[in-house]
């Protein structure tokens, strides 16, 4: 990946986000269905990220993810959005190549 380039994987970002927040509760008593509204938010990112990296997300919580992870990057196409992703980058690249590893990512978010 290119400097200041942002990843896409369009398997999880293809489909619009999808804003469920749990379903119906069945008969007999209510209930929330357990949809990723539910999900347990005290881990934050870092929680969220190791629980995708361990395949133990549902599809829609994926979605979920990427969407809330896209949400929070800097995307604007003004110099300070700019500045911010090429910071970002950096604080990754801990070669200084200019590309990614998945080696360099692991210990980024680890």
């Amino acid at each position: 990946m290119k400097a200041g380039a942002l990843p896409r994987n369009d398997t999880n970002m293809s489909a619009a986000p999808s804003h469920s927040h749990g379903g119906g509760g069945g008969q007999g008593g209510g209930g929330s269905g357990g949809g990723f509204g539910d999900r347990d938010r005290s881990a934050g990112m870092a929680g969220q990220v190791e629980k995708f990296a361990n395949k133990q997300m549902t599809k829609e919580e994926q979605v979920e993810f990427w969407a809330s992870l896209s949400a929070s990057l800097p995307a604007g196409t003004d110099k300070a959005s700019e500045t911010l992703r090429k910071k970002l980058f950096k604080q990754f690249d801990s070669q200084g190549n200019g590309y990614l590893s998945l080696a360099e990512i692991d210990k980024g978010i680890g």
